[in-house]
């Protein structure tokens, strides 16, 4: 008799070996869940369109796609802002310092 034996997938650290996307978040941004938990609650509690919930998570993640960003995935352009043309576009000077923002 030949036992035949395979391979088995299993995720994380939950008791099914299931994916689970609570655990994936947490895996990938190295934070505990209920670190996690608090940020998400928070944002998706947000009683207001999901086009600004979006957006604050894209700012709560420094993800915004300001010209220091595109320059940092390897794309060449202008770096200073394209609404005042004074300094560097970054997204602390969108969103804070910019004249023609503020």
């Amino acid at each position: 008799m030949v036992t035949e034996w395979r391979d088995q997938l299993i995720w994380g650290n939950n008791n099914k070996g299931t994916f689970n996307l609570k655990e994936a978040k947490s895996i990938i941004l190295g934070l505990e869940s209920s670190v996690l938990g608090k940020t998400w609650q928070q944002l998706w509690n947000y009683q207001g369109w999901m086009k600004i919930k979006l957006f604050m998570w894209l700012v709560h993640h420094k993800k915004i796609l300001t010209w220091d960003n595109i320059i940092k995935r390897g794309v060449l352009g202008p770096s200073r802002c394209q609404l005042c043309e004074v300094q560097e576009e970054t997204m602390e000077h969108i969103l804070n310092y910019c004249s023609y923002t503020t």
